[in-house]
């Protein structure tokens, strides 16, 4: 842990292997230049962790739950000032535009003292497909590759992440069957495209992935998706970051998330495209006689 929390603001980096390693310091160099906050870096991929046996039961989010835990021990515990939490993954460093992941971060650590409400979770709005909203509950959900709660710790302190059943090895039993068909086609959809430009940009069409990564898919989209329903069932409201920026500010964020957008489905093609002219050569050999 790193910083000074003089004005009670933490980073919450979760880590799932070294790939990202070099990248995700030097955004985190970058970040700590233009703003104060304490670092937590919490490894998924290492047990135990702080608070959990496992940080990797539910992906990210029990990453981002150990990572909570870990700061509010690093408070003082006769301190209970607003403080805010900010959550990231180390695909932040590698899966999104630098400059938008730096701008994103900043705000969230440097939330204004005011919100006009004393539980507030803030991120980037994302809006959600009509076969969603059973789950978001909203016609909105928030990115979790970058979000922040500011609150009471004595608030903070009761805040849950996910529960006990969405996790890798309960996910598929207890929390699929209770989704609507037409999440479950979006879900489906999205992981297994058949669009060079749609679906998760590891998603190849015509290549299914491997199990393990699949069922991480699904707990993360599942979770990222029920994030600001959970939340307002434990007293929070949700802010879209974009609206608590100046202007100008604003005006520059839209062209980030535009260029991010575009560097999303430059990933995709850099990763689809040599498999599919394998697929295409693959099927006209096996045609010839």
């Amino acid at each position: 842990m790193t910083g000074s929390a003089a004005h009670n603001a933490f980073l919450i980096v979760v880590q799932h292997g070294d790939a990202a390693s070099t990248a995700l310091q030097r955004m985190l160099v970058q970040l700590q230049r233009r703003c104060d906050f304490s670092l937590v870096h919490v490894r998924t991929d290492s047990k135990p962790g702080f608070a959990l046996p496992d940080p990797n039961v539910a992906v990210e989010f029990s990453g981002y739950q150990d990572g909570l835990a870990r700061a509010l021990a690093a408070m003082a515990p006769d301190l209970d000032e607003p403080m805010t939490l900010v959550f990231t993954n180390d695909t932040a460093s590698y899966s999104h535009v630098r400059r938008l992941a730096l701008q994103v971060l900043e705000a969230l650590v440097t939330l204004p003292a005011e919100l006009g409400q004393d539980r507030v979770v803030a991120g980037l709005a994302m809006p959600a497909d009509p076969a969603l909203r059973p789950v978001t509950q909203s016609d909105l959900y928030l990115s979790t590759w970058a979000f922040a709660l500011r609150a009471r710790p004595s608030i903070l302190r009761g805040v849950r992440l996910f529960d006990e059943h969405e996790t890798l090895a309960s996910f598929a039993a207890e929390v699929l069957p209770s989704l609507t068909p037409q999440y479950l086609t979006w879900m489906r959809q999205w992981l297994e495209p058949v669009h060079s430009l749609k679906g998760w940009y590891k998603a190849i069409p015509g290549v299914p992935l491997d199990d393990v990564t699949r069922e991480r898919k699904r707990v993360a989209i599942y979770l990222e998706h029920r994030l600001i329903a959970r939340m307002a069932q434990q007293g929070f409201v949700a802010i879209d970051v974009g609206s608590l920026l100046r202007p100008r500010q604003a005006a520059v964020l839209r062209q980030l998330r535009l260029a991010d957008r575009a560097r999303v489905n430059w990933l995709k093609l850099r990763l689809r495209l040599p498999a599919m002219v394998r697929a295409r050569l693959i099927h006209r050999l096996s045609r010839k006689p």
